[in-house]
């Protein structure tokens, strides 16, 4: 019997040793398979194409829908930004305190709270105030002055993969994507100014803003996957990317948002810790939440939902993200 009993576990531990590791990778923890399901079901409720991650910070645990496709940034984009920027501030490039002072022609024409506040006058503000409104009110003149500081895409990305971040990239300002999306074709020599771009969506047609917004959902710029992106704020709240003093300043920025109340904070239990970034598109059907949601074991879930080609349909597209965080929220901080 011991014979029996001996050749028995040398068996099992032989096939625990040589099975192919995937075959035990791949296994879902108990219940992911039903969340799975249930979060294709609530994506098929929305036109176009939905894609879901969700990471759990701790364990890696992973549940997705169609999340390997790239959807459009939007203003997601920022927060690649404002981790390319801090890691800038971190190696002593900037300093929270550097004045940056935003010329007339440097605002944006579209959505750019701090454009009003300023009257489009002449301002003088801190690195510090131009990432917290980018981050919190998701402005879009602080997004592209910070990268015109930085020294354009190339260098914010260059910042990125030095934090080890190789499958998120950003290529155009905000002025460049509207231009791109009006079908305006090549930027005058002074660049998309704030003139520039007033004066091209003045003489923007409906037939070039088709073709625009049909060759910009063609482009692979400016476009991420939603596992990507749960990965990005996963190892941000894992402090892999930034230092300990500029990720707290990230995270709490991500907590102050006050673009997101409709979507993720939407469906989640009163006083739930919640820090997100949104991103906006309706001309391309785009509508985005990218989020650190935290449970009540103190664990926290990176949650991304992402769509494109879903038209104007933006209330749905909210109550959809607020039923995905419920679910999700649901589903891991039970016992």
């Amino acid at each position: 019997m011991d014979f029996v009993r001996s050749l028995a576990l040398t068996l099992v531990a032989a096939t625990l040793v040589l099975a192919p590791p995937t075959s035990l990778a791949s296994q879902k923890p108990r219940g992911d398979a039903a969340l799975e399901t249930e979060l294709r079901r609530l994506a098929a409720t929305l036109p176009g194409t939905v894609g879901i991650a969700v990471h759990h910070v701790g364990t890696g645990r992973l549940v997705t829908v169609d999340a390997h496709r790239a959807f459009p940034m939007a203003s997601v984009f920022k927060l690649p930004v404002a981790i390319a920027v801090l890691r800038r501030v971190q190696t002593g490039g900037l300093t929270l305190e550097t004045p940056i002072t935003i010329a007339p022609e440097a605002y944006y024409p579209g959505y750019s709270p701090l454009r009003d506040a300023k009257n489009r006058a002449e301002a003088t503000v801190t690195v510090r105030d131009l990432v917290e409104t980018m981050m919190v009110d998701s402005d879009n003149t602080a997004v592209d002055v910070l990268m015109a500081r930085m020294g354009g895409a190339d260098a914010v990305n260059a910042e990125l993969r030095a934090a080890g971040v190789p499958d998120v990239s950003v290529h155009r300002t905000e002025g460049e994507v509207m231009a791109d999306l009006d079908g305006l074709g090549a930027a005058p020599a002074g660049g998309w100014t704030y003139s520039a771009l007033v004066a091209g969506e003045a003489r923007a047609t409906a037939e070039g803003k088709r073709a625009g917004r049909a060759k910009f959902l063609a482009d692979s710029r400016d476009t991420a996957t939603p596992t990507a992106l749960a990965n990005l704020l996963a190892r941000l709240d894992r402090g892999e990317v930034l230092d300990a003093e500029r990720t707290k300043i990230l995270v709490g920025m991500l907590d102050r948002n006050k673009t997101g109340g409709r979507r993720f904070r939407a469906g989640l239990p009163a006083g739930v810790r919640i820090g997100d970034k949104t991103g906006t598109n309706p001309t391309v059907g785009t509508y985005n939440d990218a989020a650190l949601v935290t449970l009540p074991s103190g664990a926290r879930i990176a949650l991304v939902v992402m769509t494109r080609e879903a038209g104007d349909t933006g209330a749905a597209a909210e109550q959809l993200m607020a039923s995905v965080a419920r679910t999700v929220y649901a589903h891991f901080a039970r016992p």
